[in-house]
């Protein structure tokens, strides 16, 4: 088994990611550990050859990369019209993709923004899934999938300190899937 303070020779470490930081120590390669009686101690005479490697099972990054990527912030406003006003004035560059009266979202500076009015929507951070990796979700986490408006389908989640998380499908991700 390979891992921290593994001292065979370098071909051990062929088909791992080059992922790797040599391990902190002072000028000189000693380095201070403390034993549990508290005294300090050096340990090793020669330079510190250890590395730190990261082993990355590249089939699920890829999985997760593809199912899962960050989509926009809600905020909850009393004037949708009167927020993206703001926004569009404070921010340079700032465009308006959709306004109704309880819900506008605004992109700006590649990131994406939601108001919404609170008999609506709570405050929340939403990603993007796929049709199927929203049912997935929403049967591993007992989420009630709901359609809005614009053909898209979500459920939300609680998080710790009373945040909510939208996991939320488009239509062209949800026609997708049928095919």
């Amino acid at each position: 088994m390979l891992g921290v303070g593994h001292r065979g020779h370098w071909s051990d470490w062929r088909g791992l990611p080059r992922i790797a930081q040599q391990k902190a120590a002072p000028a000189g390669g000693l380095s201070t550990l403390t034993d549990p009686a508290g005294s300090s101690r050096y340990v090793g005479a020669k330079p510190n050859r250890w590395r730190l490697r990261l082993s990355v099972d590249r089939r699920n990054v890829a999985r997760i990369l593809l199912a899962v990527q960050f989509d926009h912030v809600a905020l909850q406003v009393p004037d949708i019209a009167e927020a993206l006003r703001w926004w569009c004035a404070a921010v340079p560059g700032a465009a308006i993709l959709y306004a109704d009266d309880s819900w506008g979202l605004l992109e700006a500076g590649g990131a994406r923004l939601a108001f919404v009015t609170a008999d609506q929507h709570p405050d929340h951070v939403a990603f993007k899934v796929s049709g199927a990796e929203l049912r997935r979700l929403a049967a591993e986490h007992d989420g009630a999938v709901d359609e809005h408006r614009d053909g898209s389908r979500s459920f939300y989640l609680r998080a710790p300190g009373s945040h909510r998380v939208e996991v939320i499908a488009y239509p062209d991700a949800l026609a997708e899937d049928a095919e």
